[in-house]
């Protein structure tokens, strides 16, 4: 149990360290081009049932 929670403890002080190791403006680039590269919000909850019930109710209203 105490070595589960060492590594996990390294690890998180890893990540902290290297958060802090980054340049303020950096991490600002890296959150804006993660927003731009996320895919909607509808399709990473529900997959393609939200794509493909539209493109269902599209084709039939033609």
């Amino acid at each position: 149990m105490a070595s589960k929670r060492d590594e996990i403890l390294q690890q998180l002080t890893a990540k902290v360290v290297t958060y802090i190791d980054t340049p303020k403006e950096q991490r600002k680039q890296n959150r804006i081009a993660e927003k731009l590269y996320r895919e909607h919000w509808s399709s990473r909850w529900f997959g393609l049932l939200p794509a493909s019930l539209r493109i269902l109710f599209t084709n039939r209203k033609k």
